[in-house]
């Protein structure tokens, strides 16, 4: 392939595979979802599990895809960053490598 001159962009995504299971334990988990109200008229949460995958691919500045630079999984084994969480720690105050958006500068 000749090699090409000019500047490149880097696209990055991250896509969640979820699976049906009865537990989590093993493949990790991705979300919680309203799974409506029960009889009480309480909202009931259920866990989606699953992985993640930050991937990056590099094109020119015509769209032309160039190569797939980087890919990461991930699970998670509990919740970050919910509402509850955001209450008691400032987001500012955590360091970048602890966070999730983290994965998009180790791709770059």
């Amino acid at each position: 392939m000749p090699r090409r001159a000019g500047p490149i962009l880097v696209l990055q995504d991250t896509t969640e595979f979820t699976l049906q299971r009865e537990r989590s334990e093993g493949i990790g988990i991705t979300y919680r979802v309203n799974s409506g109200k029960d009889k009480a008229g309480r909202f009931r949460m259920h866990t989606v599990c699953g992985l993640s995958m930050h991937s990056s691919l590099a094109v020119t500045l015509d769209g032309l895809p160039l190569v797939l630079s980087a890919i990461k999984f991930w699970t998670r084994t509990k919740f970050k960053g919910t509402a509850a969480l955001n209450k008691k720690i400032n987001p500012t105050r955590v360091p970048i490598e602890e966070k999730e958006s983290f994965r998009s500068l180790e791709n770059l």
